[in-house]
């Protein structure tokens, strides 16, 4: 599990499953937890039962306990002694420094993809990923919704090009995050930003790319600050 590429990593980070395969079975159980994370089918704070795991996805033990060593070296899966390994659930402070960090990589990812904007090349895909974005099944659907969000990040990161920038990107525990916070207004909050952010980047404007992905984090962190003060007026009345 130590010699992954950098496109290996982008299924552990930001683009979840839809990066390509090493070929090995260790690999494939990675995008899977992942992609159960993604679904909401494993939640933060679930135990990891190898003997489980290993029956449901139809592999053997070893390779899921790389798998989850390998996401434990990430900060997805936490590892205490003498209890199953669980996916990590992160305190409010803690998703707070997630999010600092997440508003100026975001911010120099949106720039740069603006500046390196190649009508010739990159106009049609950003069309359809508008297009995408803009309908009305795609944030009813909650895996269309999650395709589509790993489309937009593996675009931009496509065109930014700088492989720095991919690698710190794909250490981001975000999907963490929106499985803690899986509300429909957060995820239609995100669809608009993601919009705003295509549109400046598809128009080769950087300062207005940069703008528009610093607020998309912001959004996303008073949203959180929102459904927690509503959580806590509800458990008081």
């Amino acid at each position: 599990m130590a010699n992954r590429s950098a496109t290996d990593q982008e299924a552990e980070g930001v683009l979840g499953a839809d990066a390509q395969s090493s070929g090995g079975v260790s690999d494939e159980v990675c995008r899977r937890i992942l992609r159960d994370l993604e679904m909401r089918r494993l939640v933060p704070g679930q135990r990891l039962i190898e003997t489980e795991l290993a029956l449901r996805f139809g592999v053997g033990r070893n390779a899921v306990r790389e798998a989850i060593q390998w996401l434990a070296a990430k900060g997805i899966v936490d590892v205490t002694r003498n209890r199953s390994p669980a996916i990590r659930e992160l305190s409010l402070d803690e998703v707070m420094e997630v999010l600092e960090v997440a508003e100026p990589l975001n911010a120099l990812l949106a720039r740069l993809a603006a500046r390196k904007f190649d009508r010739s090349k990159h106009a049609q895909p950003f069309r359809q990923l508008i297009q995408e974005l803009s309908a009305k099944g795609t944030l009813q659907d909650a895996e269309l919704f999650a395709a589509t969000r790993r489309k937009f990040y593996r675009l931009l990161l496509e065109v930014a090009a700088n492989r720095e920038l991919r690698r710190h990107f794909a250490s981001i525990n975000m999907q963490i995050v929106y499985a803690q916070y899986p509300s429909t207004r957060l995820q239609a909050i995100r669809a608009e930003d993601y919009l705003a952010i295509c549109r400046a980047v598809a128009g080769g404007k950087s300062a207005e790319a940069e703008s528009a992905a610093k607020r998309h984090v912001q959004h996303v962190r008073g949203e959180i600050v929102t459904e927690i003060a509503a959580a806590e007026r509800a458990l008081s009345t």
